[in-house]
């Protein structure tokens, strides 16, 4: 596939991805809910009954986000790769392609190192790197909203031992939610018009 292909197709992920985390959002209200329902009604098996399907539906989502968010990290390098050999072919001794690919799957890294590429990249051509920096700083701060959403997940013990943590951690987690869906929003715009600042050089 052509880097404009590539493009492309991480253009059209970037918004699956951020599609995705409203159906995260939706869960984890959905899931509030029904242990807000529990709380008030106690044993309930209607509320017993809810809470299982929010449950599920929340693990449905995560699982649709991380996919998508996969697939397009994997083409995403793919496509680093393919602009900057092209950017390397061109004189611009300073990129290294296997790098702008590869550090895309290096844990921290992956929020420095394969921007620096594409900024040297851009500047071979004589485009404006601001896009890239926006989309490195979302790319950071999803990556924070993400770690404390995973971070608030309720273990089914808690439950017992004290509901009012539960309830915290149900209402902390939707709200860095929400937070984390904004963000990857507006990542999926900066994102988009990055790379076809990059690719239309």
């Amino acid at each position: 596939m052509a880097s404009g292909g590539l493009r492309t197709a991480s253009i059209v992920l970037f918004w699956c991805t951020a599609a995705a985390t409203i159906l995260v959002v939706a869960a984890l209200a959905r899931r509030r809910s029904a242990w807000t329902d529990f709380v008030d009604r106690g044993l309930d098996r209607d509320v017993i009954g809810r809470i299982d399907d929010a449950d599920s539906m929340a693990s449905a989502a995560f699982g649709l986000t991380f996919a998508l968010g996969l697939a397009t990290l994997i083409v995403v390098s793919i496509w680093s790769l393919r602009v900057g050999r092209r950017a390397r072919a061109a004189g611009a001794s300073d990129v290294s392609p296997g790098l702008a690919c590869g550090s895309w799957y290096i844990p921290y890294a992956s929020a420095i190192v394969p921007f620096v590429q594409l900024r040297r990249v851009a500047r071979r051509w004589g485009r404006s790197t601001t896009m890239l920096g926006v989309w490195q700083a979302c790319f950071i701060a999803t990556w924070v909203t993400g770690t404390a959403v995973a971070g608030l997940e309720p273990d089914e013990e808690d439950a017992v031992v004290d509901v009012s943590d539960i309830t915290d951690q149900l209402n902390g987690q939707l709200v860095f939610a929400v937070l984390s869906m904004i963000i990857v929003a507006v990542m999926a715009f900066v994102a988009m018009q990055a790379v076809r600042t990059i690719d239309d050089a």
